[in-house]
């Protein structure tokens, strides 16, 4: 496994590769954040499906999906210091309790998790042509998937479609799966606190821009 970040004026992309298969997040142009993946061995044919695993090879990334994986699994959308300047004179645990209960059982949840894997669409106009990506925990890693559909042209320009990259969008507004964006994004923003080079289990290089 090779790790990489670069940034531009949006933010930071975080890179992860293993065996030429490139997996990146980062926000797009439009503000709303970006999982994609490519095969470097295979830059001419369409991608119809491709897959990466992160494993605890690198700890502290493991770590991040794994935190993910069980927010949403236990829908701990809202946690303590998300809102605190509006909670001042309420039962902090109580009220994230609650709100968490009440997002439970919306239908986006439960189209989201299926009790043993993720299932995220991409945010796009039309949900039954557009690529999704699934995240499966296994014994000692996550498997994540990717998977095109019908996908013709990702909306607005913001994200051109290539037939050699599969895209997936997480929208910060108007999501589908909302609030569920929320611990997309949650997660994101703490890839930067992860130094890929020296805070990880064994040496690694990293990758060329």
């Amino acid at each position: 496994m090779n790790y990489n970040i670069t940034k531009d004026e949006f933010g930071y992309t975080y890179y992860v590769v293993n065996n030429n298969i490139v997996f990146k997040m980062f926000i797009g142009a439009n503000g709303d954040l970006y999982w994609t993946i490519n095969d470097l061995d295979n830059m001419e044919d369409e991608l119809d499906k491709l897959s990466i695993e992160i494993t605890k090879d690198n700890i502290e990334l493991y770590n991040l999906f794994d935190e993910l994986y069980n927010e949403i699994a236990n829908c701990e959308v809202f946690k303590i210091n998300d809102i605190e300047d509006e909670l001042e004179d309420v039962n902090t645990n109580d009220y994230y309790v609650k709100m968490n209960n009440d997002i439970r059982k919306n239908s986006s949840y439960k189209e989201l998790y299926d009790g043993e894997k993720i299932t995220w669409i991409s945010d796009d106009k039309d949900r039954e042509k557009y690529s999704m990506t699934t995240i499966t925990k296994m014994n000692d890693s996550f498997l994540i998937d990717f998977k095109t559909r019908e996908q013709d042209n990702i909306e607005d320009g913001y994200m051109p479609y290539l037939s050699t990259c599969i895209a997936v969008r997480f929208r910060n507004s108007g999501s589908y799966y909302n609030p569920f964006n929320i611990i997309f994004m949650r997660m994101y923003n703490k890839l930067k606190d992860i130094d890929f080079e020296n805070k990880t289990e064994k040496e690694y290089v990293l990758i060329k821009k």
